[in-house]
């Protein structure tokens, strides 16, 4: 998009997007950690450090949860056990395409959230929103956030940033029926 000077600027909404929704659930994390290595995986790592949290990263490939843990400066728990000396979590976000539908199976992930080291009331939060009760979700119970709302929520921001105002919660509201009545299949208000 071009900003007011007309220099060529992009975004990335999905941080605030996460930052937003967890703020809305009432979530607060001090100690994260996020299940993947690729781009949703950085958007989380750095909402949740821009809410305070220490953050480790857990990815199949150790490699790639190397280089970004040296990339943004957090802590590397082991895949196969997904042990850490900063453990136990308060809250594990999985940022992999497991469970999505037509993706991945999720079973590995909702067993990583089994595996996991977690305080008591730890929150699991999905960014896959479709089903809404993916395994993970599943697995995490009532602590299970679906990424639904952070669809949304980056939704709004993204046009926010294009209409230059704040976007207001009746929108957010409309958006989130329209975006989970689009989920379930069920017609719109047009039909």
């Amino acid at each position: 998009m071009l900003d007011r000077t007309g220099r060529l600027v992009a975004h990335n909404t999905d941080a605030a997007g996460l930052r937003a929704d967890l703020t809305r659930h009432g979530v607060t994390a001090t100690r994260a950690l996020i299940l993947g290595t690729g781009g949703a995986a950085r958007a989380a790592i750095v909402a949740l450090q821009d809410l305070g949290a220490r953050v480790a990263v857990a990815g199949r490939d150790a490699a790639k949860a190397l280089l970004l843990s040296r990339a943004l400066g957090v802590d590397v728990a082991p895949w196969d056990s997904l042990a850490s000396p900063i453990a136990p979590y308060d809250l594990v976000v999985n940022a992999t395409s497991a469970g999505m539908a037509g993706g991945p199976d999720g079973g590995p992930i909702a067993a990583a959230w089994a595996r996991a080291p977690r305080v008591e009331g730890a929150s699991g939060y999905d960014l896959v929103y479709r089903p809404a009760v993916t395994p993970f979700v599943a697995a995490a119970g009532s602590r299970g956030i679906s990424g639904l709302g952070m669809l949304v929520e980056q939704g709004a921001r993204a046009l926010s940033l294009f209409l230059d105002r704040p976007i207001p919660d009746e929108t957010r509201q409309a958006m989130a029926l329209a975006v989970a009545r689009h989920l379930a299949g069920a017609p719109g208000p047009t039909g």
